[in-house]
């Protein structure tokens, strides 16, 4: 079986969850394998001191194998992916924690899941989906399709450009289910822009993670691939985290919606447009 790395960052108000007893085990369950290693990296937290506690505990039980606190190795994961502090500062918090998950030591084969993912029923996709991988390297990331109630626009459908077995192909990134080859993002990847990434909620204050990834992916014609025999659940509204905006933020969260809307109404896109 190949070696992945299960990892979860967590921050203040979920650590406490991720750190309990049976969470792991929970998260093993869910996508129905064993994992080579389990890694726990921690952002923006009020008492190290308790986190060092709990992971300890977890670690002594057999439960995790390592955590890592952002603030110990973000510099290093900044020379490594060519992102300076400044370019992050006004919201680091949506961006350091990815770039540290990429750089710490581990198993090639990594998959993120955020702390309050959960799936719908216990499935195996990350087997396939490495194989999917291997076979095609035009595929990035991976991950099981996300869950949105029927009314909804149907989001998976609009960004996919081809299907194949099991899997719907097409572009796009979110950071809050996937599966990728950690050497990929390990790499100075980070300053592609794109307009297609003015979608995500924190682009009128700072590029994200998730953003940064999307527009390298869009600009080199790398896919990700949903898996469509498992489901994914998040919640919409997770409280709290996101920066008060300054009225020029306000302004320009106005000008990229008007942007979006306009190029999906546009009969002509950019290579990099397609699929949103």
């Amino acid at each position: 079986m190949t070696d992945v790395d299960l990892s979860v960052n967590c921050y203040e108000r979920t650590y406490r969850g991720v750190l309990t007893p049976g969470f792991f085990p929970t998260l093993l369950h869910d996508h129905a394998r064993r994992f080579a290693r389990r890694t726990v990296i921690v952002n923006n937290v009020d008492d190290r001191a308790d986190v060092e506690r709990r992971a300890g505990s977890l670690k002594d039980a057999g439960e995790i194998d390592a955590w890592f606190f952002v603030e110990d190795h973000i510099e290093r994961a900044l020379g490594i992916t060519g992102v300076t502090a400044a370019e992050i500062a006004r919201a680091p918090y949506f961006t350091d924690w990815g770039l540290v998950l990429a750089t710490v030591p581990g198993p090639d084969w990594m998959i993120h899941c955020d702390s309050e993912v959960r799936m719908q029923e216990p499935v195996d996709w990350i087997t396939p989906s490495i194989e999917l991988m291997e076979r095609d390297r035009r595929v990035m990331v991976a991950n099981p399709r996300w869950y949105a109630p029927t009314p909804r626009i149907d989001t998976l459908a609009r960004s996919t450009l081809e299907w194949t077995g099991e899997f719907a192909l097409g572009l796009g990134f979110s950071d809050q289910l996937f599966l990728c080859r950690r050497s990929e993002i390990a790499a100075p990847i980070y300053g592609q822009r794109c307009l297609a990434t003015r979608r995500y909620p924190m682009a009128n204050v700072s590029r994200s993670f998730e953003a940064r990834i999307d527009a390298w992916m869009r600009h080199r014609d790398r896919l990700r691939a949903n898996y469509l025999g498992a489901t994914y659940v998040h919640p919409d509204e997770i409280g709290g985290g996101y920066p008060a905006r300054s009225p020029r933020e306000k302004i320009a969260s106005l000008f990229n919606r008007a942007v979006i809307a306009g190029v999906r109404r546009s009969p002509v896109k950019r290579r990099c447009w397609r699929g949103f």
